[in-house]
């Protein structure tokens, strides 16, 4: 256990708030990215992204994952009644990896008003370095806070003598572990096996290509710095300070640009002099693929189990994550997006391990611990994600690639209109 956590299983560790953003490219109905700009106004719950054409659900902050899932239900529905109502009709793309992209009609760069004009400017420093096909990529992020009733009783059995030094501290620990363990996720909710050729060639245009990958964003091709910024997680002043680094050698733009899978965040205005002021709020975790198979994207039951992970990992010992874990997290996190891993070695702590038998051995551990919580939700939940390690068919990956591995466009078409009723 972690020497700043009671030993002592707190059930209030179940509470929480939850908070999810989920990108999606907007469509015509022949399967372009539209070119018109973002039909949505100042609604606050539906922004843009990297491009005009690729909205950003962002969710209110829910007390469960029931409450997450049926607020972004609402905000999706109302995003498809105003997408249905357009003069010409457009729909959500419902995958990670984009639809046809055309160079005559290019991917609009989003373009924000007056007042936000840095917006842009950031945006166009992106697309110059990393090129505008790879800023297309879409994926869903999942927000996590420990409620404060867990928070405060912990504080008041820990050495700690301030609240925020406390949270600091359990917040960046988690970030650790998940950081260290990012491929299970990777390796469990991988979506987006198969591309168009237009991604990688304009000639290609229409060609559905498969090249051995379960989660293209995830894997060597997704969208990473051209670097690996290694992270101090000693104390929140050096996890500042590690990015600012980054920063002032112009590795970075910003904090914005920072593309780890796992990210601690301040309440508000993403800012490191925030961060470091006022303290860690909440954590976010990057790394899900769009599930075509969800009209969310997203199914509970794997929203439900990155909650019982994260509680899991909030009592597992505190781990060592300097520069050399933190390249083997990566390398095991692109590995573990590839389709077939079947002989793949993940890098333990410096021993070689199969992917499946790792996992296997995780999950066990997750289940030991949840049976002696009484959580008999969890234990089902776990038991499913076992099986996507025993038969990999299961993974939505797979199931994703018989059904969407021949005409990906035409049938994800198909299933946009579909989801659009």
């Amino acid at each position: 256990m972690n020497n700043f956590l009671n030993r002592e299983f707190n059930k209030k560790v179940f509470y929480g708030q939850f908070g999810l953003e989920r990108e999606n490219l907007r469509i015509t109905s022949d399967g372009y990215i539209s070119q018109i700009k973002h039909p949505f106004g100042k609604n606050k719950y539906v922004d843009r992204d990297f491009c005009e054409s690729q909205l950003e659900l962002i969710s209110p902050v829910c007390n469960s994952t029931s409450e997450l899932y049926s607020c972004v239900e609402k905000i999706d529905s109302d995003i498809k009644f105003c997408l249905n109502n357009m003069k010409e009709k457009e729909y959500i793309w419902p995958f990670s990896n984009p639809p046809y992209i055309s160079s005559s009609k290019g991917i609009p760069i989003a373009d924000y008003e007056e007042e936000s004009k840095a917006k842009k400017i950031y945006r166009q420093y992106l697309s110059k370095k990393y090129g505008d096909k790879k800023m297309i990529y879409c994926g869903i992020h999942f927000n996590y806070s420990y409620s404060n009733e867990f928070l405060e009783e912990e504080f008041r059995k820990s050495k700690f003598d301030n609240l925020q030094k406390f949270k600091n501290k359990l917040y960046l620990e988690l970030s650790k572990k998940l950081e260290h363990l990012s491929w299970l996720l990777v390796y469990l909710t991988s979506a987006s096996p198969v591309f168009d050729g237009s991604l990688l060639d304009d000639k290609q245009l229409g060609k559905s290509i498969f090249i051995g990958e379960a989660s293209r964003r995830n894997g060597v091709n997704g969208f990473w710095n051209n670097f690996i910024p290694i992270i101090d997680y000693n104390d929140i002043e050096s996890y500042v300070e590690s990015i600012k680094i980054n920063i002032r050698k112009k590795l970075l733009y910003s904090c914005t640009e920072f593309y780890k899978p796992v990210r601690i965040k301040c309440k508000g205005l993403n800012s490191l002099d925030r961060l470091k002021s006022n303290g860690v709020d909440h954590i976010e975790i990057r790394v899900f693929d769009i599930n075509p198979f969800s009209k969310l994207g997203i199914f509970k039951e794997d929203l439900d189990f990155i909650h019982y992970f994260i509680i899991y990992l909030t009592y597992k010992d505190s781990i060592v994550f300097k520069e050399r874990e933190q390249i083997n997290a990566l390398a095991n996190h692109k590995k573990a997006s590839l389709f077939d891993v079947s002989k793949l070695y993940l890098n333990n702590n410096g021993k070689d391990i199969t992917l499946s038998e790792w996992a296997i051995d995780i999950l066990n551990d997750m289940e030991k611990f949840f049976i002696n919580t009484t959580k008999l939700d969890a234990i089902k939940i776990i038991n499913k994600m076992k099986q996507r390690v025993y038969d990999p068919c299961t993974r939505y990956s797979y199931k994703i690639y018989e059904c969407f591995g021949t005409d990906y466009v035409k049938n994800g078409i198909k299933l946009s209109k579909e989801y659009s009723k």
